[in-house]
């Protein structure tokens, strides 16, 4: 995933909705589920423009990423003063909330903001010096300078701040609210990053979260456990002119049921799986649609799109 993708801001906003060739996976067993979301080719962002990003792919933008400029000058009777930033932050949509910490150096040189995580670290409630937070953009990575005068002497300096200087595969651990029968639960997810060292752009690479309530995540994780991993190793779901195949290799074939449905959710086709499976889609148009896999083990869908 280090093809760059220069995309108009139109065409992000699209892939942020609907991960198109994405290969939006959703694989699960019964006891839980990770939702996740492979972002291919990486979507790379630059100044001044935004990812949107729809954790649980309903429609509803839940975290804003931004890459963004800010100037600022002022002058008074005895003074004058300057400051140019570049910067990366992400911002909560919704109620939704980012996992951030504080490491204060000085009043221009502060780690603030989103906290940046290793793959496998836990995202979940804390009681630490971390907080959830949802109040305004959590700063990734800010970078510029300031410059004025005061009383005749000059000044100047340059401003660093944020966990995500110059990093690459860093994941911002992520939360979104929902509320049922009046009580507010939580589901954890992670959004993986590289962010440039001038806070001018950042790459998206992929996400997910646990479809479960209130159960923690890792930040990477992919697949909840042995069932999940089993399916994913397991199976191979491709479009090729108009024709769905599917291979579930070491998956039990005879329990499994497949179905292609629009996006919408209803069914347009289904069929009992042999070991190889060519499915004709000729007569559907051109579009979204998402294939689901039933079997004894678990279950798989995923998005594809007719061209």
């Amino acid at each position: 995933m280090t093809k760059e993708n220069k995309k108009s801001g139109l065409e992000k906003k699209l892939a942020a909705y609907s991960a198109l060739a994405a290969g939006v996976f959703v694989v699960g067993s019964a006891n839980a589920q990770i939702i996740y979301t492979d972002i291919n080719p990486d979507s790379t962002i630059f100044a001044v423009d935004s990812f949107f990003l729809d954790l649980n792919n309903d429609g509803i933008v839940d975290f804003r990423i931004n890459a963004l400029k800010y100037q600022s000058s002022a002058t008074g009777s005895h003074s004058q003063f300057n400051i140019n930033v570049d910067y990366v932050a992400i911002e909560p949509l919704n109620n939704n909330e980012i996992l951030s910490s504080y490491n204060y150096v000085s009043y221009y040189n502060y780690s603030s903001g989103a906290k940046a995580l290793n793959k496998n670290d836990t995202i979940q409630d804390v009681e630490t010096d971390e907080n959830w937070w949802s109040e305004s953009m959590g700063i990734l990575n800010g970078q510029g300078s300031y410059s004025g005068t005061m009383n005749g002497s000059s000044f100047s300096g340059t401003i660093d701040y944020g966990h995500f200087v110059g990093v690459t595969n860093k994941y911002v651990g992520v939360r979104i609210e929902k509320v049922q029968d009046g009580d507010t639960i939580w589901q954890y997810g992670w959004v993986r990053l590289d962010v440039a060292s001038n806070g001018k752009s950042f790459v998206v690479k992929d996400y997910a979260y646990q479809g479960a309530h209130d159960k923690y995540i890792l930040a990477g994780m992919e697949v909840s456990g042995t069932i999940e991993k089993k399916i994913v190793e397991n199976i191979e779901i491709y479009v090729s002119q108009k024709t769905l195949f599917i291979d579930l290799k070491e998956l039990k074939k005879e329990d499994a049921i497949i179905r292609v449905l629009n996006i919408n959710g209803q069914e347009l086709l289904k069929k009992e799986n042999s070991e190889k499976s060519e499915i004709s889609l000729k007569e559907f148009t051109t579009g979204i649609y998402i294939v689901n896999i039933q079997f004894e083990e678990g279950s798989i869908s995923k998005k594809v799109m007719l061209r």
